[in-house]
């Protein structure tokens, strides 16, 4: 009996390390492709380099130096570009993948960001907005520029 209650628990803690891994990669919602230069990500108190792949969850800021650009794919296939001197927040992210249904909310607060939209732009325009310090965007087309200066 003692030999069925191991493998039960050992059966249970693999299931539910399976589920835990499943979570974390539930929260990744995109990925860098390219980044070169001084190219950083804040994710809470913590400060990362951003590099080819580093996975990319809600509430991340990414943050470019004046020799800096990056290049990221989120996970609807929209295609982002923050240029030198920029900081964006990938404030707000959802995405059902089964019925091409979210939200994508980001802050652009300084430098420029080009975009080509995804999966949820295309199934539902308002969907998608990018905030800089003086308006507000919402995406209708699927490909925009946008520029946040400092003053």
């Amino acid at each position: 009996m003692t030999i069925r209650r191991s493998v039960l628990s050992w059966y249970l803690a693999a299931a539910f390390a399976v589920g835990l891994a499943a979570s974390a990669e539930a929260a990744d919602i995109g990925q860098v492709k390219v980044a070169k230069g001084q190219v950083s990500i804040e994710r809470g108190n913590e400060i990362m380099p951003a590099t080819a792949g580093t996975r990319l969850q809600t509430g991340d800021v990414l943050k470019t130096g004046a020799d800096g650009s990056v290049g990221v794919t989120m996970t609807d296939n929209s295609l982002l570009s923050a240029g030198p001197n920029s900081i964006l927040s990938l404030d707000r992210y959802e995405f059902d993948a089964t019925t091409s249904q979210g939200l994508f909310d980001a802050s652009l607060s300084k430098g420029s960001l080009a975009v080509i939209s995804g999966r949820i732009a295309k199934q539902s325009p308002e969907a998608m907005k990018v905030r800089t310090p003086s308006s507000i965007l919402g995406v209708r087309g699927t490909e925009f520029v946008v520029s946040a200066n400092d003053d």
